[in-house]
């Protein structure tokens, strides 16, 4: 234990046998201590170099969990998408998004985020998002129109939608 780090080296290579063990030990301190914890599992290996890469891959699927699955366990090989997202260039990525945001305040690019991620869990749907987020619909569009002023991309445009959650998923991976 580190901080707020725990290591737990399985001594098995198969991944139900690994998610059982977590889930034991979520029970446990959920029970016990009553406190809820996440994880990130690395792949097997033998050896000082594949334990240090798993223990390196464990930490990454720990961080993409945080930020974006939030479920109990996270393998890194389930990671998706953030299996690539999560190694970007620090300049790259500081370029990408400077030009995306153009220096807005910290609270304008939060709040656009999070409108974001509403208007994608509900699938592009501007009355669910109205719904979800307690607002009006014109609320959402006029929000929307906001977004697209200051980027120049428009969250209705799937392509533009796209770079859009890019630049989401890398100013959140920033923390």
């Amino acid at each position: 234990m580190r901080g707020n780090l725990f290591l737990a080296l399985l001594p098995t290579q198969k991944s139900q046998k690994v998610t059982t063990t977590i889930q034991q030990i979520c029970q446990l301190l959920e029970q016990k201590y009553h406190i809820t914890l996440i994880f990130g599992a690395g792949t097997p290996g033998k050896g000082h170099g594949e334990l240090k890469k798993s223990i390196d891959q464990a930490k990454t699927a720990l961080s993409w969990n945080k930020h974006f699955s939030h479920q109990q366990t996270l393998a890194f090989t389930d990671m998706a998408y953030g299996l690539v997202l999560h190694d970007v260039n620090a300049g790259n990525k500081s370029y990408f998004l400077n030009n995306l945001f153009n220096d807005l305040p910290k609270q304008d690019i939060e709040h656009m985020l999070s409108l974001l991620d509403t208007y994608e869990s509900c699938n592009g749907s501007i009355k669910q998002c109205a719904e979800t987020l307690f607002i009006h619909k014109n609320t959402v569009q006029y929000q929307l129109n906001k977004i697209t002023d200051l980027t120049g991309y428009d969250p209705r445009v799937l392509s533009d939608f796209f770079t859009l959650k890019l630049a989401s998923i890398l100013y959140k991976l920033q923390d």
